[in-house]
């Protein structure tokens, strides 16, 4: 069994020198205008195989995938910076709008309760013959639109808070102060 090891590894030694000697002999014969190169050269193949994996243009594209990956992760960490920007905005812009509509709500409202009185006034001065039909007209029409301005109000200041928690992904009542 040794004697099958000694030669095993005599043979390799053989063969291993063989290939350096044969190098040796290409690289000295690519010189001779007689050699035919395609004897020496390994198939096209392999030949595609290695020029992929060392030619220098290559090795350069790889380098440009390579910064292009890194370009498109510093465009990716700019969009989201942008995202999250935008996503302040619209939460600020949301945010001052709900507490505008709010303040325009709760006058629109004492506005309402003020005009009902005026209208309630008027209609007993009218009853009485204190005023003319046209003031009491007029005293109702402004109710109206005060009805009409609180409803508005009323309007825009559900629709900025049901937005706001839209924007938030969480309905008011689940936030804990």
């Amino acid at each position: 069994m040794k004697n099958l090891f000694k030669l095993l590894g005599l043979f390799l030694f053989m063969a291993l020198q063989q290939n350096v000697f044969a190098q040796k002999n290409t690289n000295d014969n690519i010189i001779d205008p007689k050699m035919d190169i395609e004897e020496y050269l390994p198939p096209l193949d392999s030949l595609y195989a290695i020029g992929l994996r060392n030619y220098p243009l290559v090795k350069l594209e790889m380098a440009q995938a390579e910064l292009l990956k890194k370009e498109a992760l510093e465009l990716a960490k700019i969009k989201i910076e942008v995202e999250i920007f935008n996503y302040k905005k619209d939460l600020t812009d949301c945010y001052t709008n709900l507490i505008g509509a709010q303040k325009i709500f709760k006058v629109r409202n004492e506005d309402l309760f003020v005009q009902k009185i005026a209208c309630d006034v008027a209609e007993k001065e009218y009853r009485e013959g204190v005023i003319k039909i046209a003031e009491y007209a007029r005293q109702r029409n402004a109710l109206t639109n005060s009805t009409a301005a609180l409803e508005d109000a009323k309007r825009d200041y559900i629709n900025y808070f049901e937005r706001l928690q839209v924007i938030l992904g969480i309905k008011f009542n689940k936030i804990r102060r």
